[in-house]
C-alpha cells in the first residue's frame, strides 16, 4: 500500500474523529499539538485505524508516534511486513 494511500485514510479517520476540515491534515501536523487530539481521541483514532487496517499498534510504538507522517510510516511498514492471506494452492500445481 503506497504511503499516499495510507494517509489519505489516516487524514480521513482523522478528520471525521476530531470534526476538523478538508485538507487541515499534513504528513508533519502533530496529532496532539496541532490537531488538538487529547488522549481518549487518540485511543479512539488508534482503535479506528487498527481495525481499518487490520493491524495492532503496540503501546510502545505508540508512544513514540508524534505526527501523522509518523502514524502512516509506521502503518505503511506494519502492513508491508504482513504476509497476505490465502495467498494460493501451498502444493506444486504442475502435476
Amino acid at each position: 500500500m503506497s504511503e499516499d494511500n495510507v494517509f489519505k485514510t489516516v487524514s480521513g479517520i482523522i478528520i471525521e474523529h476530531l470534526g476538523l476540515r478538508d485538507g487541515s491534515v499534513s504528513m508533519e501536523s502533530d496529532i496532539s499539538g496541532d490537531l488538538g487530539a487529547d488522549s481518549l481521541d487518540i485511543i479512539e483514532i488508534t482503535m479506528e485505524i487498527e481495525e481499518e487496517f487490520d493491524l495492532e499498534i503496540d503501546n510502545v510504538a505508540l508512544e513514540k508516534i508524534r505526527t501523522v507522517g509518523d502514524l502512516v510510516n509506521y502503518i505503511r511498514d506494519g502492513v508491508a511486513s504482513l504476509q497476505p492471506r490465502n495467498s494460493g494452492p501451498t502444493k506444486d500445481s504442475d502435476g
